[in-house]
């Protein structure tokens, strides 16, 4: 692992300032300015009680804290940032910069450009302390290898319901990880993934939100052909092995980005359109949990869909079969346009879009 000589300045620009043709724009900027009055607010009053600090409202279920799903628990998530942001910069005040203690590591984008893996706390503090310009930092990151990830996934296998010849299995396939999948599901999911790409044609350039992500499937995949993905999922551990997994597959850890919010929480805060809105086998789930709110979350996806929403799901309980879901999903917002577009996992996909 090479150590590099990196502007800090150009290192901060590049991670939360500088465009991206992606929804969550915005929701960057805002993590990296929160980041930066937190690590000022800490800098001029480490011993304060997290309460009293202006921050402390930011994340509690406001702006920012809302996007990465906070809103349900604010006080617990608020208290959890200060405190890690606390720590940051009490080493900071006493030791300076350590980059063997404290290592910032970074990703070489195709552009040339570098962007952070891990560390965008410390860099915050680093910012606000006046550290620089240049810094030492490590590229790539020796933590998220092939046994960090396996303890990741140990963790989440015993939650899986799913069994395949008696084994159980992830739900969805882990790429590079073949003992936590099945070689049947594996096949079924590569060719789920290849009918959403008939369907985008090249995902390069192209802005994606993956609404029910699980274990990054379909996010990575069109990542890696050069599409722009959030995913969301509100299960804690599968976000957790998503960023493991980002990391160790080198990947920008903005893109794929995962967040821990709800569907019809994150759509009205996205301040720009996707093209692609993706609902792989969760519409089924929305909707047996809670069908009005189901119903609303779809008619967010198509008011943010330039191009159109790719759905697939269940007709158990909610159709008579297979057939029968492209006319459901018709009544159930008129005006919507629904095209059947092939098989993914032994489902129908389709199609929907906003009619004019």
């Amino acid at each position: 692992m090479d150590t590099l000589k990196i502007s800090l300045p150009e290192l901060w620009r590049n991670t939360f300032c500088v465009g991206r043709p992606t929804s969550d724009v915005w929701r960057l900027g805002a993590l990296g300015q929160a980041n930066l009055a937190t690590a000022c607010l800490m800098r001029d009053g480490v011993t304060e009680p997290v309460e009293s600090l202006p921050s402390y409202r930011m994340f509690a279920g406001q702006e920012y804290g809302k996007l990465v799903g906070a809103s349900k628990s604010a006080d617990r998530f608020s208290r959890k940032y200060l405190e890690f942001m606390r720590k940051y910069t009490i080493w900071f005040l006493r030791d300076g910069y350590d980059p063997h203690r404290s290592r910032l590591s970074v990703i070489r984008l195709a552009d040339g450009t570098w962007r952070m893996i891990d560390g965008h706390r410390r860099i915050a503090i680093m910012m606000a302390l006046g550290c620089g310009p240049m810094v030492e930092v490590k590229e790539g990151d020796q933590r998220f290898t092939d046994v960090s990830c396996r303890k990741v996934l140990d963790r989440v296998l015993p939650e899986s319901p799913f069994k395949v010849a008696g084994k159980q299995v992830l739900y969805e396939p882990v790429r590079g990880f073949d003992e936590y999948n099945a070689p049947s599901r594996t096949a079924m999911f590569e060719d789920a993934l290849q009918t959403v790409l008939k369907i985008t044609g090249d995902p390069a350039g192209l802005r994606f939100l993956d609404v029910g992500s699980c274990f990054g499937w379909f996010s990575f995949g069109l990542v890696s052909r050069g599409g722009y993905c959030t995913g969301l999922d509100i299960d804690g551990n599968r976000l957790s092995c998503c960023r493991q997994l980002a990391a160790h597959y080198g990947m920008d850890w903005s893109n794929p980005l995962f967040a821990g919010v709800p569907a019809q929480d994150f759509l009205p805060a996205a301040r720009q359109n996707l093209d692609w809105i993706l609902m792989m086998s969760v519409f089924h789930c929305l909707w047996r949990k809670d069908p009005h709110r189901a119903k609303e979350t779809l008619r967010l996806t198509l008011q943010q869909a330039a191009r159109g929403v790719i759905l697939s799901m269940d007709h158990g309980g909610i159709c008579t079969d297979q057939q029968s879901v492209a006319g459901f999903l018709s009544g159930l917002l008129p005006g919507v346009e629904v095209e059947t577009a092939g098989k993914a996992c032994g489902r129908i996909v389709h199609i929907l879009r906003r009619l004019g």
